[in-house]
């Protein structure tokens, strides 16, 4: 099981043609995104519950696409640090595997 819990909202929208199905687009915006402790999660060093949650600053945005999903933003912040996130999933020839390239910064 995993430390966390939490939960998302947001929304998401869907464009494909019948006709021509690799025109597929969708765009997934989550405009509250939280991560919290578990009430049963031990934490160490005086750290307490409310220092760990984590809630996004800006709407996560998704956008997918036949050849690749990409973030195009996601911004996290708690207690003590703010966490920028930017990730593209490329997939290269069709039988290669989707491989994850990611910028992050911590402030």
């Amino acid at each position: 099981m995993p430390p966390f819990e939490g939960f998302v909202q947001g929304g998401a929208t869907i464009a494909l043609s019948l006709q021509k199905p690799e025109t597929f687009r969708a765009k997934v915006t989550l405009d509250t995104v939280q991560l919290n402790p578990r009430p049963s999660q031990v934490l160490r060093l005086g750290v307490q519950q409310q220092d760990v949650i984590l809630k996004n600053s800006q709407p996560l945005v998704l956008d997918i696409t036949t050849t690749a999903p990409s973030f195009t933003s996601a911004q996290f912040t708690g207690e003590i640090r703010t966490f920028r996130w930017k990730a593209q999933f490329r997939s290269g020839e069709r039988e290669a595997p989707i491989s994850p390239c990611a910028e992050t910064s911590i402030s």
